[in-house]
């Protein structure tokens, strides 16, 4: 078996100055769990499992990171995301 090489992205903690800031690793390396679609279960194994490996890295970022870098992430994260959150005018047509 082969392993793939592993993509590293190195980033600034937060200030250490005025509280200890402990440098964190994330990796993002487990394939997804197999649930089948006919579990009758399936939505919400599927959503506890986001929501899990949600929380652990909205922390671990939160935690970690400077407030400038959070807040660049969330801005590209949603502009990556932008055409989910557009609301249309009573106006408009599709």
């Amino acid at each position: 078996m082969v392993s793939e090489p592993i993509r590293e992205v190195h980033i600034h903690r937060a200030d250490t100055t005025v509280e200890p800031v402990e440098p964190v690793v994330i990796r993002i390396e487990r394939d997804m769990p197999q649930v089948p679609y006919s579990d009758p279960d399936f939505a919400a194994k599927a959503a506890a499992l986001f929501q899990t490996d949600g929380d652990a890295l909205a922390e671990a970022i939160w935690e970690s990171c400077p407030g400038g870098t959070v807040d660049a992430l969330l801005s590209n994260l949603f502009a990556r995301k932008a055409s989910q959150f557009r609301v249309r005018f009573p106006q408009e047509t599709r």
